[in-house]
């Protein structure tokens, strides 16, 4: 059982517990981003296989952090429902069959429940995946809905690549111990009180996503009113979670009761299901009758169903010698009176509903003017409070009472998943707007009239889901708002009448199913289904898309609850010139709803921040095409699409289109210095000014407020805030800075790297990229376009340097400039990169030729050219001058069959007054056309001025590799008196 609170309530993964030290239920909240998604889809061959076997016109919902299914749902697979057994090893042989594509070791495979709900024939399976033997994953493992014989949603939970850590150190006693001492009421009476193992889903900073062992501990507490769920670690003793079950909201018998709150008026209607004594004992029916011989009559507020009990004095009586009575304030108070009559409208419209429903077909307690102030909770019975400080008796309101009683409601309808407690709070909006008509929550609530919350806004998940328990009854009004917009458009469609009651079946069928608020779209469809095949839509699934969409459930809303679609790219990072180069965009797959099919496209394009261009695409069904016109080698190219499907609905790609569009670089490339972050690499993250903590975080990335599910590559990524929420600081500016890398030789240096940014419109939010502390990039865009930036996917972004990177060094800082209201994902970067065009200077220059003087010869040394081709690589000296190219000189050592990145180590007894070097490499087409003192020349003047001057014209090497070399004037044959001691000796 549990409780349900109207004014405040919880948090997660890394509690942040409210005021009350209590938080929600531990979970993670689930970012979606369409790249991301379509990339997952692309690349699973487990998926490719099941789609080809069996999966045809299924749809995924991919978990971006463990790179599993985490819903699936479709065309219906068979299944024999003949007895329970046959449905439960038919099922488990389905889950086993695509194991690899669920992600879990099929011996580990537990059943855990099964359910049959005869009047929709619809089965409830669920699974535990027991990653440690006997031990259940907190909300893991697997839930599948079978419907009309036919398997047609999967639920997975499985993580299946996270490691297992801790240890079972302490023992149940103990931790529960720990947890009532840690916990939010140390000091209360805790009784039925037990501990169990859980393996529980957190984040660690060095291993990303792990599940930790821990003891899962409950109690219950009288006051303050409790039923508590902890999780301890059970090797370290730590209080990681803990959240309250009991949720605050925070002849003929009539009663005299207010329509819907304190401030409203009065009206007249039965007292159904009362207590009724006389000369016998009896209950008036649901019109408030009741039939005696005789009286005098004497009513109580104990009925059939339910018991109203008054916290603060006698419980109300009615006596009367007449039969015909009625309930007023002389009789009992308004409380006890109107949480009467309004737990009996809810119970009715229950019954109405779902004449199996337990909430309505058990008996109930209400207790009245308990000695507190706005509030009201639900705790397998409901309690509401007196008035005072500003708000009503909350028993005396409608809607609060049938939201409490709609907590039960959705409790009781529970068959698999669990219980959340967001979702409980938009259901318990959702049993009285059903009932009241109207999109606020509890009006009258406050003495000066107004409600405790407004469902008509669009919330969005998960932009506006927080893991807080003072939000829970915000995070309610997403999936309440979600319903709310699903009966508004089935009654545009099919009346008031049927649409109510289309909408209601629906809503009363999805709670059978456990979602949590992220997952309630799945379990609407089997709801709705009348087939047993998701693959074919449902009856109503325009208007449970539309709906849902609305509020981010169904893919393809905004932050503003607006409905978009986003076509899906994978970026093209570099192309080469004097080609056409095709980009390819694609449409979510089509509909009942929507045709996913493109009716035009333009891709909009700029070379080296000049105007925008374009060119149009070429659209079959779900695809566009567009071939980009030939650039030049060097080139800066930006591009994003916008167009019209069928439909007439907009998309575009990327999301934020011409605000932060993709990026190309054209031309051949090579490479300077590449950071992996397969360790930090001496970057560090600083608060320049705003809050202390620390923003910039190294580690796995944790798929939270919009950053990056996973790295780009390996593990590790540089990210703001990468710990909690996700969110970056308001009111501050934070930067990372790189080390200071040395771009030796190298030209027309260029950023390259990966990045997965979410940051608010220029105007209020700065991302920017700064060379040696000037700026390079800001996002926004164009000066006067101005807009939010969030990817939703790692895209490849290059950036000019403008030559402020080439030949010296390059420090990069990564910025972050916000303001004090609305924050974002902000940056996550992977696979840092400075390139160089592949120009013969660049790929074949050396940068480190040094000289040391000894014993009258010179020592030479460098490394060779690290870029292939590299076919001959020679020194070549002066004695009046540096050399201008290979062939201005003499060839003191020559090499061929180059070992890339060798160090090279050349000795020179054939030294004059003044001697200049230079070293110069070919790829057999082209040779290298510089020479830099520093880079590849270095000039000796010898301390011994007396040195012989050897001749170079003639003769054979002194080094012993037997090499012939004829007369010239600086050839490769003209070798000279030379000694080289080579990592490998060769000439």
């Amino acid at each position: 059982m549990f409780a349900i609170v109207l004014c405040m309530s919880a948090s997660a993964f890394a509690p942040v517990a409210g005021d009350d030290g209590v938080s929600l239920e531990p979970q993670r909240i689930e970012w979606t981003h369409p790249g991301e998604q379509a990339r997952l889809s692309r690349t699973s061959r487990a998926w490719a296989a099941f789609t080809a076997a069996e999966g045809a016109g299924w749809v995924v919902r991919w978990d971006e952090v463990t790179r599993t299914p985490r819903e699936l749902y479709g065309t219906g697979i068979p299944v024999r429902t003949d007895s329970e057994s046959l449905v439960v090893r038919d099922v488990r042989d389905r889950l086993v069959a695509r194991s690899q594509l669920l992600g879990f070791d099929p011996a580990q495979l537990r059943l855990k429940s099964v359910s049959h709900h005869e009047p929709s024939d619809t089965w409830y399976v669920d699974f535990t995946v027991e990653r440690d033997p006997g031990v259940p994953t907190y909300r893991g493992g697997l839930s599948v809905r079978v419907k009309h014989g036919n398997l047609i949603l999967i639920r997975n939970a499985s993580a299946p690549d996270s490691p297992v850590t801790g240890a079972f150190s302490i023992d149940a006693a103990k931790a529960q111990a720990l947890a009532i001492s840690a916990g939010p009421a140390p000091d209360a009476v805790h009784t039925d009180t037990s501990a169990t193992p859980m393996l529980l889903e957190r984040y660690a900073r060095d291993e990303g996503l792990v599940l930790r062992r821990t003891w899962q501990t409950r109690s219950r507490t009288a006051e303050p009113p409790g039923i508590w769920v902890s999780f301890v670690d059970a090797e370290t003793g730590e209080l990681l979670n803990v959240h309250n079950e009991v949720q605050f909201v925070t002849g003929n018998v009539t009663a005299r009761h207010h329509e819907s709150s304190p401030l409203g008026p009065f009206v007249s209607g039965p007292m159904p299901l009362v207590r009724v004594s006389g000369s016998a004992e009896t209950y008036t029916d649901d019109a408030g009758e009741f039939t005696l011989n005789g009286g005098p009559y004497e009513s109580r507020l104990n009925g059939d169903y339910l018991t109203v009990s008054n916290q603060s004095g006698e419980d109300g009586v009615l006596r009367s010698s007449s039969a015909n009575m009625e309930w007023d304030s002389g009789a009992a108070t308004q409380a006890e009176i109107d949480t009467y009559v309004f737990t009996h409208q809810a119970r009715e419209w229950a019954l109405a509903v779902d004449p199996s429903s337990q909430m309505a077909n058990q008996n109930l307690a209400a207790y009245v003017n308990i000695n507190d102030v706005c509030n009201a909770y639900f705790d397998g019975n409901i309690n509401f409070f007196r008035s005072g400080y500003g708000c009503t008796n909350t028993g005396e309101n409608r809607d609060v009472v049938h939201h409490e009683w709609g907590h039960g409601f959705h409790y009781y309808q529970i068959r698999a998943g669990y219980f959340d407690g967001s979702l409980s709070e938009g259901a318990a909006d959702t049993v009285a707007f059903f009932q009241s008509g109207s999109n606020l929550i509890g009006p009258g609530f406050f003495n000066n009239g107004n409600a405790i919350r407004d469902v008509g806004p669009n919330q969005v998940y998960p932009d506006d889901y927080v893991n807080d328990d003072r939000y829970v009854h915000s995070n309610g009004l997403i999936f309440g708002g979600s319903i709310w917009d699903m009966w508004d458009l089935l009654v545009d469609t099919d009346g008031i009448g049927q649409g109510t009651d289309i909408a209601e079946s629906i809503f009363a069928g999805l709670l059978r199913g456990g979602p949590g608020v992220a997952t309630s779209f799945g379990e609407a469809l089997v709801a709705d289904d009348d087939d047993g095949n998701l693959g074919n839509g449902t009856p109503h699934a325009c208007q449970i898309i539309s709906g849902f969409a609305q509020h981010g459930l169904a893919g393809g809303a905004t932050a503003s609850g607006s409905l978009s679609l986003v076509a899906t790219h994978e970026p093209v990072a570099f192309t080469l010139p004097a080609i056409e180069t095709q980009v390819r965009f694609d449409l979510p797959s089509g509909n009942d709803c929507f045709s996913g099919l493109a009716d035009d496209a333009v891709v909009r394009f700029r070379v080296n921040e000049g105007d925008w261009d374009r060119v149009n695409g070429r659209t079959t069904d779900g695809v566009i095409r567009a071939d980009l016109p030939p650039f030049e080698d060097g080139d800066f190219v930006e591009y994003w699409m916008e167009g019209t499907d069928t439909d007439g609905n907009t998309f575009r790609s990327p999301g934020s289109g011409r605000i932060a569009p993709f990026t190309m670089y054209v031309g051949e490339t090579v490479e300077v210095n590449c950071e992996r972050f397969a360790t930090s690499a001496d970057f560090h993250g600083k608060i320049l000014t705003g809050d202390d903590g620390n923003p910039w975080q190294y580690g796995p990335p944790q798929g939270q407020g919009g950053d990056a599910p996973t790295a780009q590559s390996g593990k590790n990524v540089w990210g703001t805030a990468l710990d909690g929420n996700g969110l970056y600081q308001p009111n501050s500016t934070v930067r990372l800075r790189s080390p200071e890398f040395e771009t030796r030789h190298y030209t027309d240096v260029f950023l390259q790297y990966q990045r997965w940014l979410g940051v608010e419109d220029k105007a209020y939010d700065r991302a920017t990229i700064e060379l040696n502390g000037e700026q390079v990039w800001g996002n926004g865009g164009d000066p006067e376009f101005t807009g939010t930036t969030r990817d939703d996917q790692w895209v490849s972004h290059v950036v000019d340097l403008d030559g402020g990177a080439d030949r010296g060094v390059a420090r990069v800082d990564f910025l972050l400039d916000s303001d004090e209201g609305v924050e974002f994902g902000g940056w996550n970067i992977d696979d840092l990169c400075l390139l160089a065009p592949a120009t013969p200077d660049n790929r074949l220059g050396i940068s480190d030729l040094a000289i040391e003087e000894g014993d009258g010869e010179a020592t030479l040394t460098w490394t060779q050219p690290q870029h292939a081709p590299v076919e001959t690589v020679v020194l070549v000296k002066r004695t009046d001058r540096f050399p201008e190219n290979w062939l201005d000189g003499t060839v003191v050592a020559s090499f061929g069959e180059v070992e890339l990145g060798a160090p090279i180590e050349v000795r020179d007894d054939q030294l004059a007054a003044e001697n200049y070097y230079a070293v110069y490499a070919s790829d057999g087409t082209d040779w290298l056309s510089f020479t830099i003192e520093g880079f590849n020349a270095v000039d000796l003047v010898p301390a011994d001025e007396n040195v012989t001057v050897a001749s170079s014209g003639t003769g054979g090497s002194t080094g012993g590799c037997g090499c012939d070399s004829a007369a010239g004037s600086g050839g490769l044959a003209a070798l000279g008196a030379v000694v080289m001691v080579l990592r490998r000796r060769r000439c």
